[in-house]
């Protein structure tokens, strides 16, 4: 099957902003709990108007909660500015 990337693109960014309510719901579950582990790390991504250009992007996980009730969440950011961690 041929489905125009436009389409997926579409497709992806609608899931994303369906699904934003339990992202948020997981945050906030997050901040409650007794500990939070955090890790950092980075990622090249390719500027749209350089080719071969890349730039260091970073994707957090979060992680809350004990092993039978566990939270994890990635958030991707583009820096690593306290805006980026809300």
């Amino acid at each position: 099957i041929d489905i125009a990337r436009s389409t997926l693109c579409h497709w992806v960014l609608r899931c994303g902003e369906l699904i934003e309510p339990l992202i948020d719901f997981i945050k906030q579950q997050i901040i409650k709990g007794h500990y939070i582990c955090v890790d950092e790390t980075p990622v090249q991504v390719l500027k749209n108007n350089h080719k071969n250009a890349s730039r260091k992007n970073y994707m957090w996980v979060y992680l809350t909660g004990s092993p039978i009730y566990r939270l994890i969440l990635y958030d991707y950011q583009p820096s690593r500015s306290g805006i980026a961690v809300n």
